[in-house]
């Protein structure tokens, strides 16, 4: 899975150069914030927890006040403070436009697999939710597929591709191979991909019909690997081809995080 020190290479915080000491505390912001402080702080705080993690970081990098106010959001200083990781993953991946710090807090208070309900110490990111080692390398809701493979299966085009969110996959070792990847390989969701396909094509028998004479075509032009893809699509998260716990593709965006346990007095268990 993806490593503390790869997320350290491609994504330094410079969180903390504003001392965040009383930040709970009604304090004089630095700076100003323009026509932002006009607004009452509740709801600033709320409409920044509800921002996406790009566009809040962003914002963060507008103005020393602006970094203020986003290093003082309880949520915010949650996430850095038990799990700096979780924010150098969504924005390392690409993935920072697709979730919210209210999202990532959630995912940080919450124990539960969103598998099985054991306890789960890892964060899948496409989805943004807990997983344990047993559903990760088992069930395919934890497989993701390429961008590729999903264009192909579900007949998309560029413009509905570029709406999906899209994990571009770190360089580094994973599965029980230590299989070594230095490209960066983009991912999306199975189920994702798939309902994008259906409202592109109007139905799925309007998505099959698309991909079967897609697939006609490449036949009879001797290109394409539309019948190639379907089969691994279909079959790789029940054979031998998806190798479960040998399969780098389950690792590439999964990332260990603790639990924050707010009924215990903010007690943080790596489990």
């Amino acid at each position: 899975m993806i490593g503390p020190d790869a997320l350290q290479r491609c994504c330094p915080l410079d969180n903390g150069r504003l001392a965040l000491d009383g930040a709970s505390k009604k304090e004089t912001v630095p700076g100003s914030l323009g026509p932002l402080g006009r607004i009452p702080a509740e709801l600033i705080s709320d409409i920044l927890l509800d921002l996406d993690l790009r566009s809040l970081t962003n914002f963060r990098g507008v103005s020393r006040a602006a970094r203020y106010l986003t290093d003082s959001l309880p949520h915010y200083q949650a996430i850095f403070t038990h799990a700096p990781a979780m924010l150098r993953a969504y924005l390392s991946t690409q993935l920072g436009a697709f979730v919210s710090t209210r999202q990532l807090h959630r995912a940080l208070c919450t124990a539960s697999c969103a598998g099985c309900n054991d306890f789960g110490p890892f964060l899948y990111l496409l989805s943004c939710r807990r997983v344990c080692f047993i559903c990760l390398v088992h069930s395919a809701h934890f497989l993701p597929i390429t961008l590729s493979e999903a264009q192909a299966i579900y007949t998309l085009d560029s413009a509905t591709s570029s709406t999906l969110p899209i994990l571009l996959s770190l360089p580094g070792t994973y599965s029980n191979r230590q299989t070594t990847w230095r490209s960066r390989v983009p991912f999306v969701e199975k189920e994702t991909a798939k309902q994008a396909g259906i409202k592109l094509h109007g139905s799925t028998e309007g998505m099959t019909a698309a991909r079967r004479r897609n697939m006609e075509e490449d036949r009879l032009s001797g290109s394409g690997p539309h019948g190639h893809v379907q089969w691994r699509l279909e079959d790789r998260s029940f054979s031998s081809f998806d190798n479960k716990e040998s399969n780098p593709f389950r690792f590439m965006g999964v990332l260990r995080i603790p639990w924050l346990d707010l009924g215990a007095g903010d007690r943080v268990s790596e489990g």
